[in-house]
Parts: structure tokens; sequence; C-alpha cells
């Protein structure tokens, strides 16, 4: 029952949230309203090349889909901060890999970019750029902080030997030295990579 009520309360604040309403008006028996609910189309309409960016995990604690992993294990409450590092790699290619989210084989050609990529971290939630380098953990089983901050950092470079590779390493640190942190485990993921590519040409 709690959880039907909990349920339903979700539902009507989301209701809510959208809802355009008018009152109903006149005499008992003979009330009447309207209302008018606007609708949005949203898209884009884009000119397609010939070339597919792919950016990968390298360097990966773990493979989780297309997640890049970091491991910061076993922390002791109090104890010293733990720090990981990983790397994505961004190319381009010719034509598209199987699936959306396909990876190619490891012999595809790859074109050079025109300009260099941009990464950025950004909020998965909005795309929008992650300026504060900490962010605070909660714990996944329960929902509830643990406050354990998260420092997290952003460095790309040209890979050597050409321009058709760039990678950008991510550092992330965990702090359990920090006050008000609490016990228990927490998954993280608000945060992601953002590459983008401009002005650049068709493929051959």
């Amino acid at each position: 029952m709690k959880k039907l009520l909990i349920g339903a309360l979700m539902a009507l604040a989301a209701t809510s949230a959208m809802a355009v309403t008018a009152p109903v008006t006149g005499k008992a028996g003979s009330g009447e309203a309207t209302v008018i609910q606007p609708i949005k189309v949203i898209g884009e309409v884009y000119v397609p090349t010939d070339l597919t960016l792919v950016v990968t995990p390298a360097e990966t604690a773990a493979v989780a889909g297309d997640d890049l992993v970091f491991d910061l294990g076993r922390m002791p409450l109090g104890g010293r901060p733990v720090s990981r590092i990983g790397k994505v790699e961004a190319y381009l290619i010719k034509g598209t890999p199987a699936g959306s989210t396909g990876t190619p084989a490891a012999t595809v050609q790859k074109y050079k970019f025109d300009n260099a990529p941009t990464f950025k971290l950004v909020d998965l939630s909005n795309g929008s750029q992650h300026h504060g380098a900490t962010d605070t953990a909660v714990n996944g089983l329960v929902a509830t902080p643990i406050n354990l901050p998260i420092d997290y950092s952003l460095s790309a470079n040209q890979t050597a030997g050409g321009l058709d590779l760039y990678t950008a390493t991510v550092g992330v640190t965990g702090h359990p030295e920090a006050t008000g942190v609490k016990e228990g485990s927490f998954v993280q993921r608000e945060l992601g990579v953002k590459v983008e590519v401009t002005a650049q040409k068709q493929g051959i």
C-alpha cells in the first residue's frame, strides 16, 4: 500500500508539473471549463557527411558499456585521498560503425581532424559544462548522501604521430578524509566528457 501511495504521489507530481488548468464555472450540474494543451515538436535537420566521430574509453578501470569507469576501491573513513586516471580517445572514420554505439574494428582507417576537437566535463542531466571541480557522491544503494567529495580534472592532447587521434585524460580523486563523510557504497554517474568537432571537411 505504501509503495502504491508513493507511486501515486510521484505520478501526481509529474502530472502537476506539466498541467494546464482552468476553473470549472457555472452552477452545479452545468459547470464548464476549457483548456488548450500546447504542443511542442523538437528535432533537428542536418546535412550529413561521410564521417563518424568515435569516442571510446581507454585506460579505464573496468568496461561497463560505454562508461569510463573509475574504481576507487574500499576507502577507510578518515583515510588518505584515493586517485585514479583514465583516458578517452577521439577519432574520425568513414561511414558508420555497426549500431549507434558500435565500436569500429581496430584496423579501420582514421581521418585527420581539420580542427582539434574540444573536450569538456559536462553534467549528464543537461549537457552544461561542469565548472565546479568537486561533486559529492551519494549512496546508490539507499539514495542518501555519504558526503564524499570527488574531484575531477580533464586535460586533452593530440596523440603523437598525426592529427587523426586525440586523447583526453580524466583524473578522479575521492576524499574520505573530508569532514562529514559517512560510511556507504556509492555509484556516481552524473558527469561525462563532451567531445565536439567543428568545421570538419568530408572524408576522401
